[in-house]
């Protein structure tokens, strides 16, 4: 019988080859002050690090790539991660991190600010990706300490702060998708946070379970925010216009803002399945 590990693991080799292949080939990788191009599977390099401008670090069954001058990829602690930075570093941190087992993350962009990260650890088959250039203080991507936790960061930070954090859990999820946002969804399982809005705006979940805290206000112009949690299957929600929507304290509440009004309260029992099949689609 053949072993599924090596298996895999002799997949994932192939891929790093043939990625290094391409790369290798194509023009402008190599620069007069050497690589910026790093490729690391099962601990080992497939290119020099001598001169090498990009790091990548891999442990047994991980692989990690790293491409860009100062990119650094670290894929360790566990097996089956994957780990990919992309972009030039001016700034003091740039760097794709999974460290747990069957880990993913991403960081593509530029750094010219203090830091900027995609880190997903602590668990398993959590999920860090950040896309967008980071000129400001901390552009941060995290997933981590749980199981299914993915954080998902779409935009470029040139302010003090462009977060998302999924984690203290299991299937959370935070997305973010703009300029200079926050999300998070942590302390409970199966929390959903997302903004599609104007700079600043924020969504957050925290201690409880299938809550959600959602804004979707991709024209708009002033910051919004919408918090749930402290209970279980809340919903707080901004929709195509500005305001603060809050539903924490207690289970089934909802608090939804829109053009037509505000409508808050709580669930009744008759209404309940009815928000938990929603809920299942997020």
């Amino acid at each position: 019988m053949v072993n599924a590990r090596r298996c895999a693991r002799l997949g994932m080799i192939a891929v790093g080859l043939g990625i290094g292949a391409a790369v290798a080939s194509t023009p402008g990788v190599a620069s007069a002050d050497g690589l910026d191009f790093q490729i690391s599977i099962d601990g080992y390099d497939l290119f020099p690090t001598t001169g090498n401008l990009a790091t990548a670090t891999s442990d047994m069954g991980d692989i990690a790539i790293a491409f860009g001058d100062g990119a650094s990829a670290s894929a360790t602690g566990g097996t089956g991660d994957f780990a990919v930075d992309i972009g030039n570093n001016t700034g003091d941190a740039d760097e794709a991190d999974a460290l747990g087992s069957g880990n993913t993350a991403i960081d593509i962009g530029n750094n010219s600010g203090e830091s900027d990260q995609a880190i997903a650890d602590e668990g398993t088959g959590n999920t860090a990706i950040d896309i967008g250039n980071n000129s400001g203080l901390s552009d941060q991507v995290v997933a981590d300490e749980g199981t299914g936790n993915t954080a998902i960061d779409i935009g470029n930070n040139s302010g003090l702060s462009d977060a998302a954090f999924a984690g203290d859990g299991n299937g959370n999820a935070a997305i973010e998708i703009g300029t200079n946002e926050s999300v998070g969804a942590f302390d409970g399982d199966n929390n959903y946070s997302e903004v599609i809005g104007p700079e600043n705006s924020t969504a957050d979940v925290t201690d409880g379970d299938h809550d959600i805290a959602y804004v979707l206000d991709p024209f708009g112009s002033t910051a919004s925010s919408a918090f749930s949690g402290d209970g279980n299957y809340d919903l707080a929600a901004v929709l195509l216009t500005d305001g603060s929507a809050t539903a924490q304290g207690a289970d089934w509440v909802y608090d939804v803002i829109s053009a037509l009004g505000n409508e808050s309260g709580t669930l009744p029992a008759s209404f309940a399945t009815l928000l938990t099949d929603w809920l299942s689609l997020f």
